[in-house]
């Protein structure tokens, strides 16, 4: 693989509007009014995430790194072998019987390294149907306020708003690529949610260069979902080891392989396989003993050479953290 081809990083590809900055200012104040009120939203005794607030399972395990893997990733990742927690959980931000949802999943990947931790939350749909940044913010500022807002009025003024947002984006949202992995999902809803491949969909950093990541379960898992993901991951585990490739693609042209426009799938990218993920009978853990509605997978705390890279990504940051202290200062 020669490296000379590949894209470099650089700053300007997380840059926001004055306009865009602005919108996530308001977005932050709904982040924090959602979850100081998520207790009541979603009937829990703690306060959850204002995305992904429902966890599945949470597993320990192992990444076992490629022998062959490049000089320029084996600087990153010069381990033979990293201890892996791994957070299975569902993507919407308010917890309801998993039946009533889409099988949208997230596994969130955390690296530890040296006393670092290295996080890549993943999800179980390859790109993400909005392009526009100032959009995303809007439908998640008006979802926030809807189900948080302190009056009625309140409430359906914010709800008219992320409704007429979301049918603006509509058309841009019906593309092939998209109509192509919704009836995939739809196909597989009733799979366990640890047989699906999962993606970063957002680019990060991988060094100087650029990269997306892939999730991919190397061995058949049993592919009913009993409506417990909980007993269905068990299941799995009770019959064998079950393997994830763990795969990185490089950016080597912007045109095919875009950093901004996350509804489209990177093509003829130059690929490769990081290593191998294991989780084995023991892995998985017990929500008592590892409290996972407080467990951060922020990759904002990775190591500069492994940072989320783009503006949706990047925006993302203040809402990392503007979730994470309103939890904490909630507790």
């Amino acid at each position: 693989m020669n490296f000379d081809t590949l894209v470099r990083f650089d700053r300007s590809y997380n840059t926001l509007s004055s306009s865009e900055v602005q919108w996530l200012r308001r977005t932050v104040e709904s982040v924090e009014q959602f979850v100081k009120k998520s207790r009541a939203i979603n009937k829990q005794p703690f306060a959850t995430r204002n995305a992904h607030a429902q966890t599945f399972s949470v597993l320990r395990g192992y990444l076992f790194t490629n022998d062959n893997l490049p000089a320029q990733v084996r600087s990153i990742f010069d381990k033979e072998n990293y201890k892996v927690l791994v957070r299975y959980s569902h993507g919407n931000p308010l917890i309801r019987p998993v039946n009533q949802f889409l099988p949208a999943y997230g596994m969130a990947i955390k690296i530890y390294s040296d006393g670092e931790e290295w996080s890549f939350p993943l999800v179980n749909f390859p790109i993400f149907p909005i392009k526009s940044v100032k959009k995303v913010l809007q439908i998640f500022t008006n979802f926030n306020a809807a189900v948080s807002s302190a009056t009625k009025t309140k409430r359906t003024f914010s709800l008219a708003w992320l409704l007429k947002n979301i049918v603006s984006v509509v058309p841009s949202a019906l593309s092939w690529s998209m109509l192509k992995n919704t009836v995939k999902l739809l196909f597989r809803k009733n799979q366990s949610a640890i047989g699906f491949p999962y993606y970063s969909v957002g680019v990060y950093r991988m060094g100087s260069y650029m990269m997306k990541l892939k999730a991919t379960p190397s061995k058949k898992v049993p592919l009913t979902n009993t409506g417990d993901h909980q007993s269905s991951i068990e299941q799995a585990l009770s019959s064998g080891d079950v393997h994830f490739d763990l795969t990185v693609q490089l950016c080597a042209d912007l045109q095919n392989q875009p950093v901004n426009d996350l509804s489209v799938e990177w093509k003829n990218a130059p690929e490769f396989t990081l290593g191998r993920i294991q989780f084995t009978k023991g892995s998985l853990k017990d929500s008592s003993l590892i409290p996972a509605h407080k467990t951060s997978f922020n990759p904002f705390e990775n190591p500069q050479e492994l940072q989320p890279v783009g503006q949706i990504q990047y925006l993302r940051k203040d809402v990392y953290d503007a979730s994470i202290s309103t939890r904490r200062a909630e507790e």
